[in-house]
């Protein structure tokens, strides 16, 4: 079951109240002046009122709640080019911790749930947008199985072959994991599968790159990458993302 919902997002500021006081003080210091029989007309510049400044966005969800996966798509202006994005229902952030074992299992959806609710959600939204033009697809790492183990199994002998130690930095990374993860993610048939959707659609991707870095545990500050990499879940803390950048439509 996958529903849509429509978000958008507006800053607005109501001056009423202000106004009110405006006229208030004027009003009080006018009375004042006839009073007190000083009536020296005074002219003074006075700002004129600056409208809040806030930034729109346009947001698009189709939602799996019975898998936790949810298409959405986004752009910041009417004419900017929409960003596809395959991602967990619940956020990352909230669900990572020093405890979390980011393991085959933490997926939500194989690579045929995955590819079906690609294609679900696009030919709703060429639908309901026919004149929409998209930039990219993002995806998070972790939403399907296949991929995700990819990427463990991939980084495991990688991280086993990096005897330097972990820092503090949490993105001080080494080079070889991301360049892991991009060759796996390259060879992937899952990867393959998604552009071959893509490509049903009329849309041709240019390149896979990463956009979200790997990060690792806090906890695993000080200790060499080559154990770290015996750990289950690879001590990772947050996933990360790639993206698949779409050719100009």
């Amino acid at each position: 079951m996958w529903k849509v919902s429509f978000l958008f997002g507006f800053g607005h500021y109501p001056h009423h109240e202000e106004s009110n006081m405006r006229l208030a003080y004027i009003a009080c210091f006018a009375s004042i002046i006839v009073l007190s029989g000083c009536a020296t007309p005074e002219h003074t510049a006075t700002a004129p009122d600056k409208q809040p400044a806030y930034r729109r966005f346009e947001n698009i969800q189709y939602r799996w709640e019975d898998r936790g996966v949810e298409v959405s798509f986004y752009r910041q202006a009417p004419g900017d080019a929409w960003t596809v994005s395959l991602q967990d229902c619940w956020s990352v952030f909230e669900r990572s911790g020093e405890s979390k074992v980011w393991d085959h299992s933490s997926s939500s959806c194989s690579t045929e749930e995955c590819v079906k609710m690609l294609d679900q959600a696009l030919t709703q939204f060429e639908a309901e947008k026919p004149n929409a033009k998209l930039d990219s697809l993002e995806i998070e790492m972790q939403v399907n199985r296949e991929i995700w183990g990819e990427v463990l199994d991939g980084l495991r002998p990688t991280l086993a072959a990096i005897h330097e130690v972990k820092t503090s930095n949490r993105a001080d990374v080494p080079r070889e994991v991301e360049n892991k993860i991009v060759d796996v993610l390259n060879r992937s048939a899952t990867v393959a599968a998604i552009k071959n959707v893509l490509a049903r659609h009329g849309i041709k991707v240019q390149y896979v790159r990463i956009i979200g870095q790997t990060i690792f545990k806090d906890s695993l500050t000080g200790k060499a990458w080559s154990d770290i990499g015996n750990l289950p879940g690879l001590g990772i803390l947050f996933p990360g993302d790639f993206q698949l950048a779409i050719k100009a439509q």
